[in-house]
């Protein structure tokens, strides 16, 4: 329900924009344009008009304030829905007796933290690709008039190493975000307690997310075979059977993002050590936001 306000309010905010004086026929330019640039490079098609680029130029040149606004308006919804969903989950799975304005509470209370948290990782992260590419870009400048060979596997080793790290720092804060509105964490503090947590459980931990990646494969790739077969169904069944696969679909789809945050919950929960459960450390109740 509040993704649905969240697209509704962006569609009229672009609609708006889009018409200010009621020109419909102007939709129809922009889908032409955004069409013959997906054709693009594809076989036996023609590179876009100039007459198409200019017309899509022209609307993002003057609608482009509200597609930023749309973009921040999305993120701030997303982040706020998952605070919402996770401290609810939280309570539930808790056996805390669940309340529907967990809900709101807890989004409320969180969505400044988990915004801070993805400033955090947005600097972490693009600091360490940065270094990585400063690095490449040092090692082609240097060894490449030395030798292109040398040049080319220190590339493919600084590559390979920052990879590796990626993945192993990306699976030791993998519970980061979880932590904040589920334990009601600042930024620092979620990122010190996933970090704890994972502390010799690395491979039980990446584990646990490849289980959950195999099942959402499985599950679309069912859904595919499934829609597959279905229009191979010959007659007018066809016609009936495609909005039911497509219903099983959008259900089957909300079940799944709700079973995944469940049990990435349940694990987070079951990682917690003795002393974190006994109180030690102060995570079972409400921490101030670093």
């Amino acid at each position: 329900v509040c993704w649905f306000g969240v697209v509704c309010m962006v569609i009229l905010a672009l609609l708006a924009t889009s018409f200010p004086k009621g020109n419909l026929q102007e939709l129809g330019e922009v889908m032409k344009a955004l069409q013959s640039l997906q054709a693009e490079g594809a076989p036996n098609t023609r590179a876009p008009s100039p007459e198409a680029m200019g017309v899509l130029t022209r609307w993002l040149a003057r609608t482009w304030p509200v597609l930023l606004f749309c973009m921040f308006l999305l993120i701030f919804a997303g982040n706020w829905i998952y605070c919402a969903q996770v401290s609810y989950l939280t309570e539930v799975i808790r056996g805390e007796g669940a309340r529907v304005s967990a809900f709101w509470i807890g989004g409320t209370r969180s969505f400044v933290s988990i915004l801070l948290a993805g400033l955090l990782a947005l600097g972490i992260y693009g600091g360490g690709g940065g270094t990585v590419w400063i690095g490449i870009a040092l090692s082609v400048g240097l060894l490449s008039q030395v030798s292109k060979v040398l040049s080319a596997i220190l590339v493919a080793l600084l590559l390979l190493g920052a990879v590796v790290l990626f993945v192993w720092f990306g699976v030791r804060l993998s519970f980061w975000y979880l932590s904040i509105p589920a334990d009601q964490l600042g930024p620092v503090a979620g990122l010190r307690i996933s970090y704890q947590r994972t502390k010799g459980r690395w491979w039980y931990t990446a584990g646990f997310f490849l289980v959950l990646t195999l099942v959402a494969f499985a599950v679309g790739l069912g859904f595919w075979i499934l829609e597959w077969g279905v229009g191979k169904v010959p007659g007018g069944f066809s016609a009936v059977l495609v909005p039911l696969t497509v219903l099983l679909g959008v259900v089957t789809n909300l079940y799944m993002s709700f079973f995944q945050l469940a049990s990435t919950i349940a694990f987070y929960d079951g990682m917690k050590p003795q002393d974190e459960i006994s109180g030690s450390i102060g995570v079972g109740g409400p921490v101030a936001p670093a």
